[in-house]
Parts: structure tokens; sequence; C-alpha cells
């Protein structure tokens, strides 16, 4: 289940780092890939089946080996870029028995067929296509629609039709407030970019306190408190892994200071002659 990607960037790693290129990313960085599941459509309205997809998706084997190490599972929908991350929440490890359990206490003992819209954004599908063979393990067979970015935007920002039952997006921002774009009642597309038509008022109390309290500490707790809620009351989406975007630096730049957001400060860097 290896990508045979991985190989060839190893590779190419290996001959930039023998030329004297450093290798950097940040294990903290904001950028989280994660699915969003359709609360409108039949089979993902079922929390067994959002559960037992959550279970059947190896974290760990993506992002050592698809991922060449290059990112972290992620197990809740709070950014690793943030003070209200969590690093020892756990949500549903690896468990394919677990949910071939699920899904056949769902009705789906003999298999479900879904349609999963992906993006076209230069990483070959690589995840995708282990999601897809991790789903299949468990019964779940996925059909993959992959769709050029401007176009899956377009599309993404519409909302989920009923007919869809999985989308994914990559994202984050240094603060938790990131969370409520995707999971607030009032936040669903088109306004907003709650797109899976995700709603729990317990969640909304949460994520609206949190905006309110001043003391950090007192903040991450109930941004912590709402994600626990969104995953382990509702499996409400399936976080894949924190992403550290990964760059080599030529040996001449100096100063060079690796963001934990999406772009970098050049202001103070300086090329050595």
């Amino acid at each position: 289940d290896r990508s045979p990607s991985r190989g060839l960037g190893d590779v190419y790693k290996r001959q930039l780092q023998d030329d004297g290129f450093i290798y950097s990313m940040n294990p903290d960085n904001v950028v989280i890939y994660f699915i969003a599941f359709n609360f409108k459509n039949p089979a993902m309205s079922d929390i067994r089946v959002r559960k037992a997809i959550n279970m059947a998706i190896d974290r760990e084997n993506i992002s050592s080996n698809i991922m060449s190490g290059a990112s972290k599972p992620a197990w809740g929908m709070l950014s690793a870029g943030t003070y209200a991350y969590d690093p020892d929440f756990v949500s549903y490890p690896y468990d394919p028995e677990g949910a071939k359990k699920l899904l056949a206490e769902a009705g789906y003992a003999d298999g479900l067929e879904i349609d999963f819209d992906i993006f076209q954004y230069g990483y070959g599908e690589v995840w995708e296509k282990q999601i897809q063979r991790d789903l299949k393990k468990v019964g779940i067979t996925v059909n993959l629609n992959l769709l050029e970015w401007g176009a899956y935007l377009q599309k993404w920002l519409a909302g989920m039709p009923e007919e869809l039952e999985i989308n994914e997006m990559g994202w984050g921002q240094a603060t938790p407030a990131w969370t409520t774009f995707h999971t607030l009642c009032d936040g669903h597309a088109p306004a907003s970019m709650n797109i899976g038509w995700y709603c729990n008022p317990k969640v909304d109390e949460l994520l609206n306190k949190a905006y309110t309290v001043r003391d950090r500490g007192e903040a991450a707790k109930l941004w912590q408190e709402a994600s626990r809620v969104i995953m382990m009351e509702d499996a409400g989406f399936a976080p894949l892994f924190h992403y550290h975007r990964p760059v080599m630096l030529s040996p001449k730049l100096k100063n060079f200071s690796h963001s934990i957001d999406w772009w970098y400060d050049f202001t103070e860097v300086w090329i050595e002659d």
C-alpha cells in the first residue's frame, strides 16, 4: 500500500541533500487535509457509516509512507498551528474490522458504493487513491471524481448536492476560529463554507462561547471540547493529516524561518555569496 511516487520523491530529496540543499518542514503548520461528509446524503447521514469511514482510514500509513513523513495524522478539526490544538487527542484509530461491523449494522454488509469529489492540485491524488484502497478493504467502493481546481472550488463553495457522499479540502489558519467556517449551523453554503450541512447546536454553543473567553487556556478547553463533540459524538468529518509543507532550501539562503502559515516572510533573509 505504499505510493509508487514515494520512492521517486525520496530519491530526488536525497539527491538535493547530497548537493547541499536543506530539507525543511514545520510540524505545526496550519494546513489540515480532511474529508467532509454530506449530511443530506442518505448513507452519510448515518453516524455508523461516518464512524466506519473514519476507522477504515490508515492515517499512520498515509503520513509515514504516502506522504514520506511530511505530515502527521489528524484526528480532529483543530489545526496543529493553533494554540487550541491538542496533540494527545485521538478520535478513531485504524480499525478495519470495527469498520466492517458498523457497516453491517447500518445495512451495508454486502458493500456500499460512494462518490468522492477530489481536486487536481499537483499531488497526483496519492492519498486519495490510498483512501480508496483502505475503504475497499472494508467493503466501500469509492468512485474518485477528479476536478480541475477552479471547477472544484466553484462546486465546493456551492455545497454538496444530495447525491454526492464526500469531498475533500486542505486548508487551515493560525486561529481555532477557522473550525467554525465548516461547522456552525448558520454557516451553511453558499453563505459560508459549511458545505456538508453539518449542524449541532451543542457545538455552536461551545464555539460561540470560545469566541468570548479572553483567557487563552480557558478558550482552548472550549475549542477542544467542540472538536471532541464534532468527532466523538457526531463523527462529523474525517480529518486526514496535518501537512508539514516541506521545502528544499539552498545552503546560500540565510535566516529563513519556516512559517506555520501559508506564506513565508522573505524580508529578513539574504543570499550568501
